[in-house]
């Protein structure tokens, strides 16, 4: 977060929603629904986080009304936003990635991330480094908690944020 925080700096207007905020979301959506995705993670911050833990996480705790649908909109959209002030500061070159552009257009695009302009690179390396942060620090605190002490062998970690076991810590090979 210190990364996150750094890069996006004091902003005009008022404050939105925390980035850090919508990516505990994420985090707590993969792990309860095993998907990453935006839409998931705003429903769990708008309807099944507790007031306090909204509060915590820097949400508006009484919001949104699930009976108002247009507080539901407006409070995703603003989940939205969030995430895609993230997003716009990272990206070397922003584009609407949802649109299917030609191939000199592409090739544009794909030169931008692959280019050694030192801003660019700057960008790219700061992304890496979050989400190298993103996917290790959940292993870290398991293997600090010891949730890992029982296994001898390697640890495989993959994008889902968790340590990934080949075979479980109470098999023969283990002990």
């Amino acid at each position: 977060m210190a990364l996150i925080e750094a890069e996006l700096g004091p902003r005009p207007g008022p404050a939105g929603v925390p980035i850090r905020a919508v990516l505990v979301c994420q985090l707590i959506s993969i792990h309860h629904t095993g998907k990453a995705t935006l839409a998931e993670a705003w429903r769990l911050s708008a309807f099944s986080l507790s007031q306090a833990a909204r509060k915590r996480l820097g949400f508006d705790p009484t919001r949104p009304y699930p009976d108002n649908p247009h507080a539901c909109l407006a409070d995703n959209r603003r989940f939205y936003r969030a995430f895609d002030r993230l997003a716009a500061l990272l990206d070397p070159a922003r584009n609407d990635y949802r649109a299917r552009l030609p191939q000199h257009e592409a090739d544009q695009y794909a030169i931008a991330w692959h280019d050694k302009h030192p801003e660019r690179t700057r960008k790219r390396d700061l992304l890496q480094d979050i989400v190298t942060a993103l996917v290790l620090t959940p292993v870290r605190w398991a293997k600090g908690r010891g949730y890992l002490a029982g296994f001898h062998g390697d640890v495989g970690i993959d994008t889902t944020a968790a340590p990934s076991l080949p075979t479980a810590p109470s098999s023969p090979l283990h002990r």
